[in-house]
């Protein structure tokens, strides 16, 4: 039984691609850290996410967080971010 706090990837995290994960030494893997406010108005909590790009699209961009929210960033070959974009989030196998 999967865990709903724990999903598993199941596929690449940019929306445009219908990529299965299936081994960890294809594409690359991502974790952050992102912070989001406690339920019960406390500490704010900590939560690490992992998201997986596959090697096509894993040339081309990368995961990140700007401002809380995990993003796609796309980047010419020298560095400069041209684009952001939402990430699919990551779906139960």
């Amino acid at each position: 039984m999967t865990n709903p706090k724990s999903p598993m990837l199941s596929k690449c995290a940019n929306p445009g691609c219908s990529e299965l994960f299936r081994y960890l030494g294809e594409g690359r893997l991502f974790q952050l850290e992102r912070t989001f406010a406690s339920d019960q108005g406390g500490k704010a909590v900590r939560k690490i996410e992992h998201y997986w790009l596959c090697d096509r699209c894993s040339r081309a961009m990368r995961v990140g967080v700007l401002e809380n929210e995990a993003l796609l960033i796309f980047s010419d070959p020298d560095g400069t971010v041209t684009n952001t974009s939402p990430v699919d989030r990551v779906q139960a196998a």
